[in-house]
């Protein structure tokens, strides 16, 4: 049985593919706001001095409780990597240094209906720091033991944040002497160059083409179609934003996004405004400082006051990649005042998208062109008409008729809703044969990544320097992407930005340890040696059977009964997870100051 559409296919598995790496098949953004913040828990605890554990009755007498795995921890407005705190009783926070006098320190509590939720989430992992056999690269074999093998050996996550992703559609430049291909809705474009970017990164496509060489390179930012003087019409699709050319931009790709029909998926998760609550709070003598806690990052936002409350809240930077995000106020001599995030479910296009967006939304289903297939004969200009008819509305075209034949078909005005059309040319002549070529229901733009067939989605992760669960000063070989790898506990899905898969070890001393020598213990756990500080070394397991009071002993220079002042377990269970792509790779060595740009491609 042959395919019907197979490129449309593809084109839709890209999309659901993109659909679940960006976290939003099940649950849409929408849904997450008329449960969060309402649904959470905010405790709030100032410290005393050298304090560590933060547990019982907090500042507001609500008394300390969670789900491990789903809390966020912050001290004075900065969130806290979850490798530097302990949080596995469910009643307390323990962190891994001393807290300072005064510190705030902020708990959220996340709902376990609201988050994680029941979507798949995808990290991008760093993994194997030991060798490969003879330093030759091998590649990657779709086996159960290689699978489990790669799993073992990563080193830390990063999770894909629906930022992080694009789909892609092939890069195919304007070139001037070059001819294009007209957009007609009756021929297979999968291949064909119906669609230009010009050297401003916007995209445009060919609404009829004269068949000649085009010489002028198309640049209107109007919406609409337009025609230059080298008789070809274009109409403008979308710009490519500055932030999307850096990231997703290559030699061989264009990434595009959904605008005019985003409410459904391909969000960033930004923070549209801060509603104040009925409680504007009192007492405050300056501005407080306005704290916006969540999944995301970078969202900023600042306060006004009147007569001693909180008049209104003013968002400066809208962040990105929340699904939830909760307000709180800090400082300013007041208290009292409540506020909540309302997050958008879309980019905010740049002005020339949200143009075309608008335009594809007023006319869609128009009829596109008028393509004169038979100028029949007999025709008098006076008395020749083009009838319409058809499923839509308001479409009006009049005929160019010359020694009795019609040439050509002036269309003025587009109409709206067609799927079908018949052209009917009246008055004195005969055998005249119109065609009607109609715009995509939704208009033009309305849904690139359908009309221009994009089949590639792009992953783009950075993996900075400051990530507390990614080290410095060791190599790895492998990158990928993993699906559902759970907490060490292996209890829930893992949903926290960042995790590493180690154990943090504190001992006597770190100079018994290198990086990557293998040190046993024991009760037969073995381990890499992955990274050490002044005080702690960090240990990927191979074999994994370790305690506090495991005795090492380091098989690499035959140093043994090394003791262990303390332990805290990786974030992350190796042992769980799909690993959907792996990449084999030269060792790469991480430093300070490098920023590591991981970058996927899946093509359908």
């Amino acid at each position: 049985m042959p395919a019907l559409l197979p490129i449309r296919f593809r084109t839709e598995l890209a999309r659901q593919f993109h659909r679940t790496i960006t976290n939003t098949t099940n649950v849409l953004s929408e849904d997450r706001n008329t449960l969060t913040p309402l649904d959470t828990v905010l405790f709030e605890y100032t410290a005393s001095a050298s304090q560590i554990t933060f547990t019982g009755v907090d500042d507001n007498a609500k008394t300390l409780s969670y789900t491990p795995g789903r809390i966020e921890v912050y001290v004075n407005g900065g969130k806290i990597s979850s490798g530097n705190y302990s949080a596995l009783n469910g009643t307390s926070v323990v962190f891994s240094s001393p807290l300072a006098l005064n510190d705030i320190v902020t708990i959220i509590k996340m709902n376990i209906l609201v988050y994680p939720n029941p979507s798949d989430y995808y990290h991008v992992f760093l993994g194997r720091t030991t060798p490969w056999y003879n330093n030759v690269v091998s590649t990657p074999q779709d086996t159960r033991s290689e699978d489990s093998e790669t799993k073992r050996n990563i080193i830390a996550v990063k999770k894909v944040q629906p930022s992080d992703t694009a789909l892609l559609i092939p890069r195919i430049n304007w070139t001037t002497d070059t001819i294009y291909s007209s957009y007609l809705d009756d021929e297979n474009f999968s291949s064909n160059e119906f669609y230009v970017m010009n050297t401003s990164y916007r995209i445009y496509k060919c609404i009829y083409s004269p068949g000649t060489p085009s010489v002028v390179q198309p640049t209107q930012t109007t919406a609409g179609p337009f025609n230059l003087s080298d008789g070809y019409y274009w109409q403008l699709m979308y710009e490519v934003p500055a932030a999307e050319r850096i990231r997703f931009l290559t030699d061989d790709f264009i990434p595009v996004r959904f605008y005019a029909t985003s409410t459904t998926f391909d969000h960033n998760g930004i923070v549209d405004e801060i509603i104040l609550g009925t409680e504007r709070g009192s007492g405050y003598v300056t501005p407080p400082t306005v704290l916006i806690l969540g999944d995301g990052q970078g969202a900023t936002a600042t306060a006004s006051l009147s007569g001693g409350e909180i008049s209104s809240v003013t968002v400066t930077n809208a962040g990105q990649g929340y699904t939830f995000a909760v307000v709180q106020f800090l400082g300013g001599g007041g208290s009292g005042a409540v506020a909540e995030a309302s997050l958008r479910s879309s980019d905010l296009p740049i002005t020339v998208n949200q143009d075309v967006a608008s335009y594809a939304i007023s006319a869609g289903g128009g009829i596109n062109f008028i393509e004169v297939v038979n100028g029949g004969t007999g025709y008098l200009a006076a008395t020749t008409e083009i009838e319409i008819k058809g499923d839509g509305t308001g479409a009006e075209a009049a005929a160019s008729v010359v020694n009795g034949v019609v040439t050509s078909v002036t269309i003025t005005d587009r109409g709206k809703g067609y799927t079908y059309v018949e052209l009917v040319v009246t008055g004195a002549g005969a055998n005249a044969s119109l065609r009607a070529v109609i715009e995509p229901q939704g208009g033009h733009g309305s849904n690139l990544p359908q009309e221009l067939f994009a089949r590639v989605v792009a992953i783009s992760v950075n993996i900075e320097d400051v990530l507390s669960d990614f080290f410095l000063d060791n190599d790895f070989r492998q990158i990928g992407l993993v699906k559902n790898i759970k907490n060490f506990n292996e209890t829930e899905i893992f949903s926290a930005s960042t995790g590493n898969a180690c154990y943090v070890v504190e001992v006597p001393s770190v100079n018994q340890y290198s990086v990557d020598d293998v040190v046993l213990t024991n009760t037969g756990g073995e381990y890499v040696v992955v990274n050490k500080t002044a005080t702690t070394i960090f240990l990927l397991a191979i074999i994994d059977s370790i305690s506090a009071s495991s005795v090492l002993n380091n098989e690499t220079t035959g140093v043994g009964a090394l003791s262990i002042t303390s332990i805290d377990v990786p974030e992350i269970s190796t042992k769980t997870g799909d690993v959907i792509y792996v990449r084999n790779i030269a060792p790469v060595t991480r430093q300070v100051g490098q920023v590591e740009q991981i970058k996927l491609y899946f093509s359908f």
